[in-house]
């Protein structure tokens, strides 16, 4: 949903039709649709959001969120760990959450 190879700046729209075409077939077949958005680390929200790098993850959290209710569709999580209270303790990698911290994220967006 992103385009540049060295920093993510924008949102693709090609990227963008074809999401919601597959949204659209999922939804048209009555398949039940929840968008989930795992955080990234702590180290890595402040590289993407506070410093910029990646901030496209910003736009990209909020166009899903709006689709999510424009569709009737439940959305999960968010893509900054520091709005679940995770820390780096709880990824495997950058942007991985181990078992413990996907389960704090599903229980606070729900």
């Amino acid at each position: 949903m992103y385009q540049n190879s060295n920093k993510m700046t924008e949102l693709d729209t090609g990227k963008i039709g074809d999401y919601e075409n597959m949204l659209n077939f999922l939804l048209a077949h009555n398949i039940e649709v929840v968008i989930f958005m795992q955080p990234f680390s702590v180290t890595q929200c402040h590289y993407s959001f506070d410093e910029g790098f990646n901030a496209v993850f910003l736009e990209a959290e909020k166009y899903l969120r709006e689709l999510g209710a424009k569709r009737n569709i439940k959305v999960v999580g968010g893509f900054d760990a520091r709005s679940f209270g995770l820390s780096d303790e709880r990824f495997i990698d950058f942007m991985h959450l181990d078992k413990k911290g996907t389960k704090i994220v599903w229980e606070k967006s729900f």
